[in-house]
């Protein structure tokens, strides 16, 4: 409105008033034309606030935290209690569409349809999507900590609205965001109306990256992988965003050793991995060594692998005497190579040691002096060689004069990254197009894959090598980031958890796909599994992921409906405010009813509330699990997840704890209440208290009215938390009117 409002000055201005014809016109004409500078403002300023009327709204639909659409659950047969599979042996068994699917996902024979075989592959995958809501009920009721055991959460839709909707819940949790956008060049430019490429993408990844900071853990690490198009401008975004001093570094990726030609003639083989850190405590993780770093430690003893390194310190910063000049000192060594620490004393006034015994007839002494005689130090001091002094050898030179040598371990857990990957296994095309067809049996249904090798060591790099963190990944495509984290836990056993946001109609077809055959068998070819999962693999595979899909901006534009009515004997708004409703207030107003904008008096009916959605001229429904919604928009983590019988009510409860609150237990129930009077709210109580769903209980929240002591009401967080932020607004009113 703003913008709007200076153009209509600046043309009232320029086109309308004109001083040279006022002064010729005189004082009479003069009048003419402040009437018409007033009525061209009059109804300018009528057509701007109607437009800022449209375009608030159409920014609280996008804004607003989207519904859950769907919720289902990948499960493997291994991590399903025995009590339960026993029961559910003959219910999976008779299942044809859930044989339907191993049989065209996993090439599994349906013929042998026994519980022989399902007990021989713990890690085949049962979809809950095959099944109905009385077997999901005592599926998911069957685990003691629903969420802590779900490994992977798979989402599906746009990713900033994804963002948004899971920022309760994993605000300062994620260890390492990894994304790999669209690079912007010709094959996957940014559309945008009027040309601006740049700042299109520019925009685009902005606003995800302001969210991405505040899911990261204070020590986490963002990894963007890029290449030259967009490169500078996105390092020119980070370090705004970031800050100069969270710039952790840049890899140079050779991900295509054959090349690709360029605009500029030079045939391109590499691409960029940019670090930043989201606080100073954020440091760079190690690498694994490869086979030619390894093939370096040649020796070894009874403490393992190891290479002889020369002692005196070069080729780094400070590696001169005057830098350190207590790292300046003598030492002793005989012809046998042995090495000896003689006893000095610091002289602070010649800021030098002071050596206070001799060699040995059989000893030289050993200075840290380059072969050009300039005076470097040594790599430790001498208390630390001391304590080490059985790593240390002394060996003559080519001119036969003894240079001190120490043994060099490998260290566990890896070797710093340098600046340049080049393993062969991150060539997109060898590793990354290749995967997808040994896995599909061709690489029709997605271009571009990453190979699993460098996503995997982006996330080593991201501190992902700590085997409890979690790896967001907004930029999903074939689902590579799950892939590589799925290797990761199966090479250490670690318990790494994966989140993935994908929009595109590969999320069924490739994504999804591609995430159940690499949980069942590490290792595929032309479609099909070459081996079965080890019983090691088995215990350390993923056991539960779980997928979403969200309503789309698209979604909640259709789904808005125009039908407010008055209540009975009051005046209707457009009667009281005149023309001001319908300039300010009639989008508003009009649509408080629809439930895409959360009509929180329908919330008495959970299980059948619905998105009423207009597409290509046809209306539909599109079911909103409320309480999935609630439970992303407050923070949730269901420990449990169960349904209660009272009759013909059912009781849906989740029991667990809220990212805010951790350590408090917060109970959710959720019931239809629709048409319910106080005997009714009365035997309710009765009901949770003789189940003891809410004992002990710190927080405990209940739809659609409640007589559980201390309860709170589901609607009015849940308006909060869906339109918190919204247009600057802190909530909506309780009938779901924004």
């Amino acid at each position: 409105a703003g913008f709007l409002s200076r153009e209509l000055d600046f043309y009232i201005k320029n086109e309308i008033l004109n001083l040279d014809d006022l002064t010729n016109a005189g004082e009479r004409a003069g009048a003419g034309w402040f009437q018409i500078m007033r009525a061209v403002k009059s109804v300018g300023g009528a057509i701007i606030q109607f437009l800022a009327q449209i375009e608030d709204f159409q920014k609280t639909l996008w804004e607003k935290r989207k519904f859950v659409t769907d919720v289902q659950y990948c499960v493997t047969l291994g991590a399903i209690g025995g009590d339960f599979l026993d029961g559910a042996t003959a219910e999976i068994i008779a299942n044809d569409a859930q044989w339907a699917e191993w049989r065209e996902t996993l090439g599994i024979d349906a013929a042998d349809r026994s519980a022989a075989f399902l007990k021989a592959n713990p890690t085949l995958v049962v979809d809950t999507a095959h099944y109905d809501a009385d077997f999901n009920d005592r599926l998911l009721a069957s685990f003691p900590d629903l969420d802590g055991m779900t490994d992977g959460v798979l989402i599906h839709g746009e990713n900033w609205q994804a963002l948004r909707l899971m920022e309760e819940k994993y605000r300062g949790a994620v260890k390492c965001v990894y994304i790999d956008p669209p690079y912007n060049t010709d094959a996957s430019a940014i559309i945008y109306k009027n040309g601006y490429k740049d700042s299109s993408w520019l925009s685009l990844i902005e606003n995800r990256l302001a969210i991405s900071r505040h899911i990261l853990t204070q020590n986490g690490i963002l990894c963007v992988a890029i290449d030259d198009v967009e490169y500078s401008n996105l390092q020119a975004l980070m370090a705004k965003m970031f800050g100069q001093e969270l710039d952790l570094g840049t890899a140079v990726v050779r991900s295509s050793p054959a090349g690709r030609s360029t605009p500029t003639g030079f045939s391109s083989s590499h691409e960029y991995a940019l670090f930043y850190g989201n606080g100073l405590e954020s440091k760079i993780g190690r690498l694994q060594r490869t086979a030619q770093q390894i093939s370096r430690y040649k020796h070894s003893d009874e403490r393992g692998r190891f290479e002889w390194v020369n002692f005196r310190k070069h080729g780094g910063v400070g590696d001169d005497r005057a830098a350190r000049p207590r790292m300046f000192y003598p030492l002793y060594v005989d012809q046998s190579g042995n090495v000896r620490v003689p006893s000095v004393t610091w002289v602070d006034s010649r800021g030098e040691y002071q050596v206070d015994d001799m060699p040995e007839p059989n000893e030289v002494t050993v200075l840290p002096v380059s072969d050009n005689g300039e005076e470097k130090r040594w790599k430790w001091g001498r208390e630390t060689l001391i304590e080490n002094l059985r790593d240390f050898s002394a060996k003559p030179n080519r001119v036969g004069e003894m240079n001190i040598y120490m043994k060099s371990r490998m260290r566990s857990e890896g070797t710093l990254p340098t600046t340049w990957w080049d393993k062969k296994e991150y060539s997109a095309a060898e590793h990354g197009t290749r995967t997808i067809m040994n896995l599909f049996g061709d690489a029709s249904g997605f271009s571009f894959p990453k190979a699993p090798e460098l996503v995997a060591d982006c996330i080593r790099a991201s501190g992902g090598g700590d085997s409890d963190s979690t790896v967001l990944d907004y930029f999903a495509g074939s689902g590579t980031t799950a892939h590589a984290v799925i290797n990761l836990n199966r090479e250490d056993g670690g318990r790494r958890r994966f989140v993935l946001v994908e929009m595109g109609e590969y999320f069924d077809t490739v994504l999804l796909p591609r995430v159940k055959k690499i949980i069942f068998s590490p290792e595929w070819r032309a479609g099909s599994p070459k081996r079965a999962a080890t019983p090691e693999e088995a215990e350390r595979g993923t056991r539960i992921v779980k997928r979403i899909r969200i309503e789309s901006y698209e979604d909640a534009l259709d789904g808005i409906e125009f039908d407010q009515p008055t209540a009975a004997g009051q005046m209707p708004l457009e009667d009281r405010l005149g023309d001001e409703y319908v300039l300010k207030y009639m989008l508003k107003w009009e649509t408080r009813g629809s439930r895409t904008l959360l009509n929180a008096s329908e919330l008495t009916r959970p299980f059948g509330y619905s998105l009423r959605c207009h597409a290509n001229g046809e209306k539909r429904e599109l079911a909103a699990d409320l309480a999935e919604t609630f439970n992303w928009l407050i923070g949730m983590s269901a420990r449990t997840r169960r349904v209660y019988r009272d009759g013909e009510r059912r009781y849906l409860v989740y029991d667990g704890e809220t990212r805010a609150a951790p350590g408090r237990r917060t109970v959710i129930i959720w019931r239809d209440t629709d048409g319910w009077e106080e005997s009714d709210y009365k035997r309710d109580r009765d009901f949770v208290a003789e189940r003891e769903i809410a004992d002990g209980a710190d927080v405990v929240y209940a739809n659609g009215g409640s007589a559980i002591p201390n309860s709170r009401a589901v609607e009015t967080l849940f308006a909060e938390r869906m339109f918190a932020g919204v247009n600057g607004a802190n909530g909506v009113s309780a009938n779901g009117g924004i």
